[in-house]
């Protein structure tokens, strides 16, 4: 898993500088609604669980966390596919013309950090 982790939930996109940075800021009920998802910077979709806590820690954490985990090697990427949702995201938001031409994923996610401040 190549790092930063670029998470989006309904069309709102947020860069991470880990996958348990990223998780944190996930509700299960969302992650289990599939109203979320993540990639690498790679563009390789990661993985999102639902872990139960056990024993001690269930009385503080709740039924339920989310996980993430890295995307089996051999997986397609989906660098074009994220590649544009940003560049949608990003001209949406203002941060990019829509005739700047295309940008690379990397260029990409640092606009998008610079615009949401990576956590």
């Amino acid at each position: 898993m190549k790092m930063p982790i670029v998470a989006s939930c309904q069309g709102d996109f947020a860069v991470f500088n880990s996958p348990e940075a990223a998780a944190l800021e996930m509700e299960p009920f969302d992650v289990d609604a599939g109203s979320w998802s993540a990639y690498d910077s790679d563009g390789r979709k990661l993985e999102l669980r639902l872990v139960a806590p056990k024993g001690f820690f269930k009385a503080f954490f709740g039924n339920e966390r989310v996980e993430i985990i890295d995307a089996d090697p051999g997986s397609p990427s989906c660098r074009s596919e994220l590649e544009r949702e940003l560049t949608s995201f990003l001209v949406e938001a203002g941060k990019i013309a829509n005739d700047d031409g295309p940008k690379g994923l990397d260029d990409l996610i640092r606009l998008l950090s610079s615009y949401r401040k990576a956590k």
